[in-house]
């Protein structure tokens, strides 16, 4: 349109005078600025979506107190990330994350077998045959900010970030989420308050962030047979909400240096009561509540440009403690009393020898004979690794293929357990039991993998 309107005044200029001419200049010139305006507006005024593909490999190996072993040598899988973004305006901001993790030739939910559904939800047609409108949700909230004085402020509802946090976000090659990974790595519906207090208390990267979540919602189903519809259904053996409440306070961050602890009080928590034989009751009980208290100190860079070596290292070590709360009688993690646990998590991130952009990791965690995380949706084939009661280590190189675009990762976790339900829920199920008293339990674990992974 525009070059149109410029040849027209060329091929005019002829027939008119300078004013003419004059007038028509201005007048592309307008059109030119209503479209940079045009251009700006529908930039800003659309939800942008990113890629996060990762196709892995694991080699993952058990072995039992027995001296039997059970694995798999090459368990594919394939991980699909598509990050959603829209920001109308500068103070308020959507997050989304829709996710696909599959095993290679699994069903959705692993059933091939001729049942009911006969076979529609087989892998070989599961994108094609007709189902439910089932659909993963990772991430979805928005996220206001604003001032009150000194103090800056932000405040989230939705699905929140709660997984993929410091320190074990070096691992995982991404940027940190809220929560400390020693502690928290589970997806959570909830909301989020946090007060910048850097400005006003004269202290860098200091703030303060409640963070509210549930985990499980009791509620009858729709078209209850009494009308009841959602109400709580005091009929099930759990009867109450799962709810949990955290305080993260950073007193320290100038951009190198890190100090952060965590505080939080989890209730009305899940597991199982065992009969007479030794068997797990059917349904879920309300064993009641854990406290628990995170501190992690982050250095990203040794000393202050002494080379590029020191300058790209990364050092970290990460405490927390556990306490479990039963309610009445019941026997939380096996006992009727509270039990402390406790778990130290160091690591480390260096440049590679041999690479310019790659990076060498090494980590190594322990946990007592009762400690407790909320870590069960932390990304390895084996398990929790946080979770272990005994020893785990890690070792693992990330190498950028191209530029940030495309990358590759090997990963080697070895798990030392010490005793029994590292990875349970919080009834009688996790009571530690030494794992030289029990033949059929997985004594040690291990997990190598490799990656390619392609973010755009």
């Amino acid at each position: 349109m525009i070059r149109k309107t410029a040849l027209a005044a060329l091929l005019l200029s002829a027939a008119f005078g300078n004013d003419e001419i004059e007038a028509l200049k201005t007048e592309i010139a307008r059109l030119k600025s209503d479209l940079g305006e045009v251009r700006k507006q529908s930039a800003q005024d659309n939800l942008k979506f990113g890629v996060d593909l990762r196709t892995a490999i694991d080699t993952i190996r058990y072995e039992f107190a027995d001296g039997g072993v059970a694995k798999n040598d090459d368990l594919l899988s394939t991980r699909l990330w598509l990050n959603m973004k829209y920001q109308p305006q500068s103070d308020i901001a959507f997050f989304g994350q829709l996710s696909y993790n599959k095993l290679y030739g699994d069903s959705a939910n692993r059933a091939q077998t001729n049942t009911a559904a006969r076979f529609s939800d087989f892998d070989w047609v599961v994108n094609e045959a007709s189902s439910d409108n089932t659909l993963k949700v990772r991430q979805a909230y928005f996220l206001h900010n604003g001032t009150l004085g000194d103090l800056g402020y932000t405040a989230s509802f939705g699905r929140r970030p709660s997984t993929g946090g410091s320190p074990l976000h070096y691992r995982e090659d991404d940027a940190a989420q809220s929560p400390l990974s020693q502690m928290i790595n589970a997806e959570f519906d909830g909301a989020s308050f946090q007060l910048d207090l850097s400005k006003a208390a004269g202290i860098a990267g200091m703030y303060a962030k409640l963070c509210l979540g549930r985990g499980l919602t009791n509620a009858k189903p729709r078209f209850s047979q009494d009308g009841a519809d959602y109400a709580a259904d005091k009929s099930q053996t759990h009867k109450d909400d799962i709810d949990m409440a955290g305080l993260i306070f950073q007193p320290y961050y100038d951009g190198q240096y890190r100090v952060v602890t965590q505080f939080i009080r989890a209730v009305n928590l899940i597991g199982y009561e065992f009969n007479a034989s030794g068997s797990p009751e059917a349904g879920f009980r309300d064993f009641g509540a854990i406290n628990a208290a995170s501190i992690a100190y982050v250095q990203e860079g040794v000393g202050e440009f002494i080379n590029d070596f020191l300058d790209n290292t990364k050092l970290f070590v990460s405490y927390s403690i556990s306490q479990s709360d039963p309610s009445g009688s019941m026997r939380m993690l096996g006992s009727a009393n509270r039990k402390i646990g406790e778990s130290w998590y160091v690591g480390a991130q260096f440049p590679a020898f041999w690479s310019d952009t790659g990076a060498i990791g090494l980590e190594y965690n322990q946990g007592s004979k009762y400690w407790r995380s909320f870590t069960y949706a932390e990304d390895t084939a084996i398990g929790s690794k946080l979770a272990a009661r005994g020893r785990a280590y890690e070792i693992y190189y990330t190498q950028p293929l191209i530029g940030q675009v495309l990358s590759f990762q090997a990963r080697y976790t070895y798990i030392d357990y010490d005793y029994t339900g590292s990875n349970a829920f919080f009834g009688e199920e996790g009571a530690p039991v030494k794992i030289s008293d029990r033949s059929s339990a997985v004594d040690k674990a291990s997990d190598l993998r490799f990656y390619i992974r392609y973010r755009y």
